[in-house]
C-alpha cells in the first residue's frame, strides 16, 4: 500500500439502520438492489428472512437490523439488498442484507477510526469492527465476517450437538 493510499484509507459505504448511521467496507460489497419480494425459508433464524433470485443464483437474505439486534423494522421506501461477497468455511459467497437505506461512499484513513466502545452501544457491538469519525459524524463499522458467520447463525447448544453448519 502507497503511502497516499494509506493516507486516503479504506473506502465504505454509508447506511442507515432507524436512525443510525452503519458502515461498510466497499470491497466488499457486489452491488445494491432495489428491495424485492423474499421468499422465507422455515426453521431459519428471525434475521435470515429468506431468499431471492439474483440472475439465476439463488441467495440468502438476511435483516441487518434484526442480526445486529435493532429489531424488526418495517420496510421503507428506501429500503434495499446490498450483496457481499464473503468466504464461509473455504467457499465464495455472496449473502444479502436488507437495510432501511444507503447513503454514500466516503473515505475513512486509519487515524479516523477508534475502537469499538465496550458500553454505550445498545446493539451486539461484537459485529462491529470499530467507530469511524468522518465530517461530524460517527459511523458504526460493521465487521462483515461476524455478521455472515455460521457460527453466529447458530447456538452453541447446535453447534456443539452437530447440527450446525
Amino acid at each position: 500500500v502507497s503511502e497516499g493510499e494509506a493516507a486516503q484509507g479504506r473506502q465504505y459505504l454509508t447506511l442507515l439502520l432507524g436512525e443510525e448511521l452503519f458502515a461498510l467496507e466497499v470491497c466488499r460489497i457486489r452491488e445494491v438492489l432495489d428491495s424485492t419480494p423474499i421468499t422465507e425459508v422455515p426453521g431459519s433464524p428471525d434475521y435470515m428472512l429468506g431468499l431471492i433470485n439474483v440472475r439465476g443464483s439463488v441467495i440468502p437474505i438476511l435483516d441487518l437490523g434484526l442480526r445486529i439486534g435493532m429489531g424488526r423494522r418495517e420496510p421503507r421506501i428506501h429500503s434495499c439488498i446490498i450483496l457481499l461477497d464473503v468466504v464461509i468455511e473455504n467457499e465464495e459467497n455472496v449473502i444479502g442484507l436488507l437495510v432501511d437505506s444507503v447513503r454514500e461512499v466516503v473515505p475513512l484513513p486509519a487515524d479516523r477510526i477508534d475502537p469499538t466502545p465496550l458500553f454505550g452501544i445498545p446493539w451486539d457491538s461484537r459485529l462491529l469492527s470499530g467507530v469511524g469519525r468522518y465530517n461530524d459524524e460517527f459511523l458504526l463499522l460493521l465487521d462483515i465476517d461476524k455478521i455472515v458467520s455460521p457460527e453466529e447463525f447458530f447456538s452453541n447448544t447446535d453447534v456443539e450437538e452437530g447440527h450446525g453448519p
